[in-house]
């Protein structure tokens, strides 16, 4: 019993590290900010998110592990919002 246990907290260690390392591996200027038009919405409230505050993370994927200029061609920049906030565009 105690082995089943222990296996569960190296699963939980392991995931949460990779999140950190995730997180760490974040450059400041991938952060995304809200802009004059209220398209970005809070959750719980569904207020729209003030202009200048964070939404979320601007994610490269594509490429390879080893990255050189012609990785460049193959990678797409994808918008990952933070969990408290959803995208309803406006189409006026």
């Amino acid at each position: 019993m105690n082995n089943f246990f222990d296996k569960k907290v190296d699963v939980v260690s392991k995931v949460h590290n990779e999140r950190k390392s995730t997180i760490r591996k974040t450059n400041t200027s991938d952060i995304v900010y809200a802009g004059l038009e209220e398209e970005f919405f809070y959750k719980d409230t569904d207020e729209a998110v003030r202009e200048s505050d964070p939404i979320g993370i601007d994610v490269w994927v594509g490429g390879s592990e080893i990255f050189d200029s012609d990785d460049y061609k193959n990678l797409e920049c994808e918008l990952v919002l933070f969990e408290n906030v959803y995208w309803r565009p406006n189409h006026d």
